[in-house]
């Protein structure tokens, strides 16, 4: 069976189950996880410091150590600070997930099918070795993935309930446009510090919609409904997992950002 994902690393040459595993013992190794196609070196990862707690299921490495804010100390803020904002956007979007808004599919980088998370994570170790020999280490490498999940009739309804006077497709189509001609700017931003127009960043426009007293569940819709061929009912899926994505991030941050706005206007 062919992998789902077979992502490489650029600059280093990744070994799923690899047979040295004991060469590693005392060495720290890696939690990563990226989201769909996304490439690796914009992935989230989280260091372990013993390989004895490979020895744990997926699930309580994800839900004990990567996706735990309570141990945001523990990653490497100092060469990488954006982590920390990383590791917000996966909480949220694994609890999304826990609360039925789609469904998570993981999968290990390279690995055959879906992940049973309560297996052991010794048994999809992978090693990730740098040609230039900078660095070589272990790491359970993850792919989330999102999936429309089949929707309640009753939360169907009450979307449908919540929408359905709201105004032609043609309506719809400026709102979405006015809604892209304010927002752009905020579609690939930094937060440490704060930039706009960066490239692969977070896009937080919907939390600056939300920010702005505008309600991100009616902004998904419209610019959703405005691209033509999706009706009511069939949007509740795909406007649930936006919404999934939304960022979360401070007052503060999102102000700095609002600054910058005003900024390149004057």
């Amino acid at each position: 069976m062919a992998p789902r994902y077979a992502k490489e690393m650029p600059g280093a040459e990744q070994v799923l189950r690899p047979g040295n595993l004991a060469d590693y013992e005392g060495e720290a190794w890696d939690i990563r996880i990226s989201v769909g196609d996304a490439p690796l070196d914009e992935a989230f990862f989280f260091p372990v410091e013993s390989l004895a707690d490979s020895d744990r299921s997926v699930r309580e490495l994800l839900e004990q150590f990567a996706l735990n804010p309570d141990r945001e100390a523990e990653l490497d803020i100092d060469h990488y600070p954006d982590l920390p904002f990383l590791q917000q956007e996966l909480v949220q979007f694994y609890e999304a997930a826990r609360k039925g808004q789609f469904n998570l599919k993981v999968f290990v980088n390279h690995g055959e099918g879906e992940l049973d998370l309560e297996s052991s994570a010794r048994e999809v170790l992978a090693s990730c070795t740098f040609r230039n020999r900078a660095w070589d280490y272990l790491v359970l490498d993850l792919v989330f993935e999102a999936e429309t999940a089949s929707a309640d009739s009753t939360a169907v309804e009450a979307f449908v309930g919540r929408h359905q006077n709201n105004g032609s497709r043609e309506a719809l189509q400026g709102e979405a446009e006015a809604l892209a001609a304010t927002y752009e700017k905020f579609a690939s931003v930094s937060v440490a510090p704060c930039a706009l127009g960066v490239p692969d960043g977070f896009d937080v426009r919907l939390q600056m919609m939300e920010f702005d007293g505008l309600d991100p569940e009616r902004c998904v819709l419209a610019m959703l409904m405005a691209e033509g061929g999706v009706e009511l009912a069939e949007a509740f899926g795909p406007v649930c997992q936006a919404l999934a994505f939304k960022t979360n991030f401070t007052t503060e941050i999102l102000e700095g950002l609002k600054s910058l706005e005003d900024a390149s206007i004057s």
